[in-house]
């Protein structure tokens, strides 16, 4: 189960609670533009990434990843300014911008991963961030989904258990 928001509902369905944190975000993307980044881009306006199809894509509270408000301002205003702080880094590429989505992201109810096995043959995998921890959380789930829990993880995944008290 790796829904995002969306696990708590399935793992409802298999007859456990999963407290979520609310976490509204707002994220805005650009028109796209000539490839200039090839990294995900981290700083003090935030952290921005460019998609293949050539826009770029900014959550709009800088340091979203710590942020923990459970409502979203202005949108258009937010994004706005999302976009000029993108703007002033970038200054020599002409942004417009093309969306701003707002999105729920996946945290469990203490704020940390939930990775476990949560049932016969149901593996749970939710957390925020997703691209931040995906490669790692990656590799390790599908160990332990493959090989059963070994030494290395259960080291890594242990404070993480679905089973936990949030």
């Amino acid at each position: 189960i790796a829904a995002g928001v969306g696990c708590r509902r399935l793992m409802a369905m298999l007859g456990h609670d999963l407290p979520m944190l609310h976490r509204p975000a707002l994220v805005i993307k650009t028109a796209p533009v000539a490839p200039i980044l090839t990294h995900i881009l981290v700083g003090d306006m935030g952290e921005v990434r460019q998609l293949p199809c050539g826009a770029l894509v900014m959550p709009v509270v800088p340091g979203h990843q710590e942020d923990d408000s459970e409502s979203v301002g202005d949108l258009e205003a937010e994004a706005a300014a999302a976009l000029s702080r993108l703007q002033a880094l970038l200054s020599d590429v002409p942004l417009t911008l093309a969306e701003a989505v707002l999105a729920e992201r996946p945290m469990p109810g203490d704020g940390l991963p939930a990775v476990g096995s949560v049932a016969e043959g149901a593996y749970l995998a939710v957390m925020h961030s997703g691209i931040t921890l995906g490669a790692v959380m990656g590799e390790l789930v599908a160990d332990e989904i493959l090989m059963g829990e070994t030494n290395h993880t259960q080291a890594m995944l242990s404070p993480y258990r679905p089973g936990r008290a949030f």
